[in-house]
């Protein structure tokens, strides 16, 4: 049910959160993997799996349920998705979560969804989203190969740092102004380049350093 505005791009935090995924084909598999691994409570409904999907519900990471959709079955859920090839299953479970106001994506069906997951760039704790807003999912797809090539490890490495040196910043920053300097400085000081090289052992001098540029003054 997508919006002539688009969508609104947000951040969900689904640990524990009871998802639904109704299907257990490749496609299925695909959302599947993405819920368990950020932590959604996920059950599976479909008369048949993926050997994978099999193997994760015999061990446990999942709940599933071998048959076809009920619409009871999104009772108590946050989150559904259907991934089927059959269009009136689509269909009717489009309506059972629309109708219990809960959060749905029929898989490449724009006017069934009221969301949508944006292509991904993963590194570490960096997270980017690509998103056409269902228009185009092959674009998404080749912006993300585009930045994939020059977003590499080196970012990942740096989100960790600066997170490392939050408390620091907080301590030594009189007020917002003065943090948002510190951080600035760090995020545009060179460590980048320096991480990339893979010159981490000069790493923390070159942090101290940079800190006190900024304070004008000697650093722990």
């Amino acid at each position: 049910m997508a919006s002539a505005n688009g969508y609104y791009p947000i951040c969900l935090a689904l640990t524990g959160r009871p998802c639904l995924v109704v299907g257990g084909g490749r496609v299925a598999q695909q959302k599947i993997t993405t819920l368990l691994r950020y932590g959604g409570d996920v059950t599976v409904v479909s008369p048949t799996l993926t050997p994978r999907v099999r193997r994760w519900a015999r061990q446990g990471r999942l709940r599933y349920h071998r048959r076809t959709f009920r619409a009871s079955d999104v009772t108590g859920k946050w989150l559904v998705y259907g991934a089927t090839d059959d269009p009136i299953t689509q269909q009717v479970v489009f309506r059972a979560a629309q109708r219990r106001k809960i959060f749905v994506n029929i898989v490449d069906v724009p006017t069934l969804c009221t969301f949508i997951a944006p292509a991904q760039i993963k590194r570490g704790p960096l997270t980017i989203a690509i998103t056409t807003g269902g228009r185009s999912p092959g674009m998404a797809k080749r912006v993300r190969k585009e930045i994939q090539r020059v977003i590499g490890p080196e970012y990942a490495a740096l989100t960790r740092l600066l997170e490392r040196l939050r408390p620091t910043i907080r301590q030594i920053g009189r007020t917002p102004q003065e943090r948002k300097r510190l951080v600035d400085r760090l995020v545009y000081g060179g460590l980048l380049e320096q991480l990339r090289r893979g010159n981490r052992r000069h790493t923390q001098a070159r942090v101290k350093r940079l800190l006190k540029q900024v304070m004008g003054k000697n650093l722990p």
